[in-house]
């Protein structure tokens, strides 16, 4: 969801904190649950509106205005007879923020939108490209090593990063590469600084942090045209 500068907010809180609960009302239970979807526009009973689910019970609702229904596939209400947007005073949606073929969902109550994107774009106005990272970049399952590949959006200055899995360790043990999982040399990240973020040795243009009270170990790109300094555990401007 997205304010009214388009940038990214609610469960995101990237540059808008997003009072959520102020606008959150009870919803009946089986329009999110039992699909656990959140962050998206369902459907209301009778097409008669739609909510951003929050949690299973709970979302921001906005209903139709009259002779009109939702549409998932075009976007909020539209006319029942044309089939055409209707936009309510102040809509969001009416200067279409929504980029790539994304579709916009009004909710007033909150003066705010949301974006339904196709793959691979993701972001508040569906405006960044999700890398694609199957988990054979990183080399497959072999023996007991286990790799996720997470990919970053194409305004981030990392490609993607292996999650290496090792299974014959209880619990697992977690670590890192650029690539493979398997031909390269695995970086297992230390929690025990302060702050428990630094370095990586197979690129400077993210770092490691580990979250969760150091229980979880990941790895963050920084953003375009940046790099890691680790004297000042910030990323900072490229040949800056």
């Amino acid at each position: 969801m997205s304010d009214t500068n388009g940038d990214d907010f609610g469960h995101v809180l990237n540059s808008y904190e997003f009072d959520i609960e102020s606008f959150e009302e009870e919803i009946p239970f089986n329009i999110c649950y039992p699909q656990n979807i959140f962050q998206t526009a369902r459907a209301l009973q009778n097409s008669s509106g739609y909510v951003y689910c929050t949690l299973d019970n709970k979302g921001i609702k906005q209903m139709c205005p009259p002779d009109t229904e939702v549409s998932l596939e075009i976007g909020g209400c539209v006319n029942k007879t044309t089939n055409t947007s209707v936009f309510s005073t102040g809509s969001r949606c009416a200067a279409q923020p929504c980029q790539n073929g994304g579709v916009c969902f009004d909710f007033s109550s909150a003066d705010a939108y949301l974006c339904h994107c196709p793959y691979p774009h993701i972001g508040g106005r569906c405006h960044l490209l999700r890398n694609d990272c199957p988990t054979s970049r990183c080399g497959g399952i072999i023996g007991n090593i286990f790799p996720e590949c997470y990919s970053y959006t194409n305004d981030m200055a990392l490609n993607h990063f292996c999650r290496c899995h090792d299974s014959s360790t209880r619990p697992s043990r977690i670590s890192f590469a650029g690539n493979n999982c398997h031909t390269e040399k695995l970086f297992v990240p230390k929690c025990e600084g302060e702050p428990p973020v630094g370095a990586v040795p197979f690129t400077n243009k993210g770092f490691y942090i580990c979250l969760n009270n150091r229980k979880t170990l990941f790895m963050q790109s920084c953003p375009l045209q940046h790099v890691w300094n680790d004297t000042k555990k910030e990323c900072v401007l490229e040949n800056n």
